[in-house]
């Protein structure tokens, strides 16, 4: 059946069922890159933290001295 045979009803309820299909996968897509995101965010800030402890024991060591 080609589109044009179909009801304008069909037409337009097709349009937008194919419409949710593809921002649901785009959603789903996003979902995944945030999470890995979220991942590369959390060992940055772990490597900061370790530094800034890091700088701050090298700073009380020549304070001291």
């Amino acid at each position: 059946m080609s589109w044009n045979q179909l009801s304008l009803r069909r037409r337009i309820l097709l349009g937008y069922g194919l419409g949710l299909v593809i921002m649901s996968a785009l959603v789903i897509f996003l979902l995944f890159r945030l999470e890995r995101l979220n991942a590369q965010v959390a060992t940055l800030n772990a490597g900061a933290a370790a530094e800034a402890q890091l700088g701050a024991q090298l700073a009380a060591r020549s304070a001291q001295a």
